[in-house]
């Protein structure tokens, strides 16, 4: 079924709405955490989904891997152009949840941390954190 809506959609369209779909995820998390909190995680080391509440392995189970597959060239095409995958994440945050980018990057340690929490969702979403041109 996944296949037939891919060709119908064209695997470029399905693929940006795979990359939104992830980022859209990303967004409802961080709305869900408190600036104290963020700040507070960084110092602890506290995963960032244990903060937000967000069970990330629960949401990885379910985007069928069909879904993944077909998103994946633009997101390795992404993460090609960006260097990594957190610098294609804060890329995002600098526009969607500025406060949040701040606090990461201005927070003692944060930018370590976040770095650890884009390579556990990388894991769980089964994704490439890095990408050799």
């Amino acid at each position: 079924m996944l296949e037939g809506i891919t060709q119908a959609l064209g695997p470029g369209l399905a693929a940006q709405v795979i990359v939104s779909a992830i980022r859209s995820m990303l967004n409802s998390s961080m709305k869900q955490v408190r600036p104290g909190q963020l700040v507070q995680a960084i110092k602890n080391n506290t995963s960032l989904w244990e903060v937000a509440g967000t069970d990330m392995t629960a949401r990885a189970k379910i985007i069928p891997p069909a879904m993944i597959n077909a998103g994946r060239p633009m997101y390795r095409k992404a993460v090609s152009d960006m260097g990594n995958a957190t610098e294609l994440v804060c890329s995002w945050m600098k526009i969607d949840n500025p406060i949040i980018y701040s606090l990461i990057i201005n927070t003692p340690g944060g930018q370590g941390w976040f770095d650890e929490q884009v390579r556990d969702v990388c894991g769980k979403f089964n994704l490439e954190y890095e990408v050799k041109a």
